[in-house]
C-alpha cells in the first residue's frame, strides 16, 4: 500500500496501530464493530473507519507538494476539499486559497487569478464549469478524469 507524505499532526500512530492489527484479523473489513483499546478503567472506542481514506491522504499530499514545489506562486483550489475545519485552515494557513466555498459561493473572482497562479482541481470539472468559467476567462483546464496541477494560461 502507499505511504503517503503528509504532515505529522494529520497521523497518530495508534490509530495507524490498530489499523494494521485489523488488517491482519479481517483483511475484507467485514467485521464493521469498533476497536477497543482499554488503558486502566477507561474503554476508548474507534470506529471500523476512523481518519483518512486513500482518497483524503492522497489530496493533502498533492496540496503540500504544490506547496512545496511552487513557494513563490499563489496556489488555489475550487473550494474545500474535505469536511475537516483543521486541515482545511491549515492549508490556507500555508498559503492555499479557496475559490469557492462549500455552497458554491464565490470567495475569489476568477478575474483576480493571473496566469501565473497553480489552480490545483481536486475535483471533476463538469461540462458546465468549463463552458461558463474556464473557456470565458481562458483558463486551460486539462482532462478532468485525473487529479492534476494545472497552471492557469
Amino acid at each position: 500500500m502507499k505511504k503517503f507524505d503528509i504532515p505529522i499532526n494529520y497521523s497518530a500512530n495508534i490509530i495507524d496501530s490498530v489499523r494494521k492489527i485489523r488488517e491482519k484479523y479481517d483483511p475484507r473489513k467485514k467485521d464493521l464493530s469498533p476497536s477497543v483499546i482499554k488503558i486502566d478503567k477507561i474503554n476508548f472506542y474507534i470506529g471500523r473507519h476512523f481518519g483518512f481514506c486513500y482518497g483524503v491522504k492522497n489530496a493533502i499530499e498533492i496540496c503540500y507538494n504544490a506547496i512545496k514545489n511552487h513557494p513563490n506562486k499563489k496556489i488555489y483550489l475550487l473550494s474545500e476539499m474535505i469536511h475537516n475545519q483543521l486541515v482545511n485552515q491549515d492549508l490556507q494557513e500555508n498559503g492555499i486559497s479557496f475559490i469557492m466555498d462549500t455552497k458554491g459561493q464565490q470567495l475569489i473572482n476568477w478575474n483576480k487569478i493571473s496566469n501565473k497562479d497553480i489552480y490545483n482541481s481536486l475535483t471533476l470539472i463538469s461540462e458546465y464549469m468549463k463552458k461558463n468559467i474556464f473557456i470565458p476567462n481562458n483558463i486551460n483546464f486539462p482532462n478532468s478524469r485525473k487529479i492534476f496541477i494545472n497552471q492557469f494560461k
